[in-house]
């Protein structure tokens, strides 16, 4: 496949993270806090240019997904949060800290069960420095 076209022409690129499960302690009140909770993280990196993987095929020229849930679950696992905008906010700028200032990002947090009773969805946060449609 030839990529010259790249040169001629904006092209847009994006890695999306979608659906990461991760046990935290998470809640407004102590006892809801004592039991990790499952959330999901869906995350969207939008590259001012393409990475350089899309011509070389190397990990190295891009960035690595694996890497970042790794980081994201290290970083996460000692700590506990009240809200799930507070998690999101750190997030956001511990991806930031990775992915530099060129790129955007957008980080959905999703509480899947929090204790409300009738609530079947869970609970969605999103923060982001570029708009986003959240549900397709």
């Amino acid at each position: 496949m030839n990529y010259e076209s790249f040169e001629l022409r904006k092209v847009y690129s994006s890695l999306k993270i979608k659906d990461f499960s991760l046990l935290i302690k998470l809640g407004v009140n102590l006892e809801e806090r004592m039991v990790p909770q499952e959330i999901l993280v869906s995350i969207e990196i939008r590259f001012k240019t393409p990475p350089k993987g899309t011509k070389t095929d190397q990990i190295d020229n891009t960035i690595c997904y694996s890497d970042v849930c790794s980081i994201i679950e290290n970083y996460l696992i000692t700590r506990e949060y009240n809200l799930i905008e507070k998690l999101g906010g750190d997030l956001f700028q511990l991806l930031r800290e990775i992915i530099g200032r060129d790129n955007q990002i957008w980080i959905q947090v999703h509480k899947i069960n929090p204790p409300i009773k009738g609530l079947r969805g869970g609970a969605i946060f999103c923060l982001g420095d570029f708009e986003k449609e959240t549900y397709p």
